[in-house]
C-alpha cells in the first residue's frame, strides 16, 4: 500500500490528527506531522513501514533531549569518550581486553565497583568520564563529584541530621564517580562516611 493511499484512508484532515499528537504530548510528531505525511505520499511503504517512520519523528529527539539532560545532570568536567583514550604508553595496568570490559558497562547491571588505581596523570579522571558519559548516552544516569566536594557533602549533611537522605540520593544515579580519592587523608569519621556510602 501506497503511502498517500494510507494518508488518505478515512479522509481526515492533518490538522486533526495534530491537534490530537498535541493533547497526548507526542509534540514531536504533531510539529512534524504534515511534512512528514507529504514526504511519505511520494514512496512506496507498507503500513508498517509508514507508522513506524512516524514513531521515529518522535523517538529520536525524545532520545536525544534526554541524553542531553542526562549530561547536563551528570556534572561531568569534560566529555570524554573511551574510543579517546591511548592505551598504548601506559605499559601495562589496564589491557585492551579490560577496556573493552568496561565498554560494556556490564559492571552496572552487575552492581559492581571499579576502581582506578594509579599515578597522577595516567588518565584516571579522563577514564571514570568517559564511563559515565557512556553510561548517559546507553541509557543510564551518572554523577561525577569529586572526594573533596563528596566529603563536604556528607559532612554536611551529617550536621543538618539530613545523612540518610543525603546517602539515599548519592545512591539513586547508576553510575556515582568519586574522583580523586587518594588525594586526601580522612579522618575516621570521613572514612566512614565514605564506606557507608560505597558498601551500600
Amino acid at each position: 500500500m501506497g503511502g498517500s493511499v494510507f494518508c488518505q484512508t478515512r479522509g481526515k484532515k492533518p490538522e486533526t490528527a495534530t491537534m490530537r499528537l498535541e493533547e497526548m504530548g507526542r509534540l514531536f510528531m504533531a510539529a512534524n506531522l504534515e511534512s512528514f505525511l507529504a514526504d511519505q505520499a511520494r514512496k512506496e511503504g507498507s503500513i508498517l513501514d509508514i507508522v513506524s517512520g512516524l514513531i521515529e519523528t518522535e523517538y529520536i529527539p525524545r532520545k536525544e533531549r534526554a541524553i542531553k539532560s542526562r549530561l547536563k545532570l551528570s556534572a561531568i568536567p569534560a566529555k570524554k569518550r573511551l574510543d579517546d583514550f591511548d592505551l598504548s604508553w601506559l605499559k601495562g595496568g589496564l589491557t585492551a581486553s579490560k577496556l573493552s570490559e568496561l565498554k560494556t558497562l556490564s559492571f552496572i547491571e552487575r552492581k559492581e565497583n571499579v576502581i582506578l588505581l594509579g599515578a597522577s596523570g595516567l588518565g584516571k579522571t579522563h577514564l571514570m568520564s568517559a564511563l559515565a558519559y557512556e553510561a548517559c548516552v546507553t541509557g543510564y544516569t551518572a554523577y561525577f563529584m569529586s572526594s573533596t566536594s563528596l566529603m563536604e557533602t556528607l559532612m554536611h549533611a551529617r550536621a543538618q541530621n539530613r545523612l540518610k537522605r543525603k546517602l539515599a540520593w548519592l545512591k539513586k544515579p547508576h553510575v556515582l564517580v568519586i574522583d580523586e580519592v587518594g588525594y586526601e587523608n580522612y579522618t575516621a569519621e570521613q572514612a566512614n562516611l565514605l564506606f557507608q556510602l560505597v558498601n551500600s
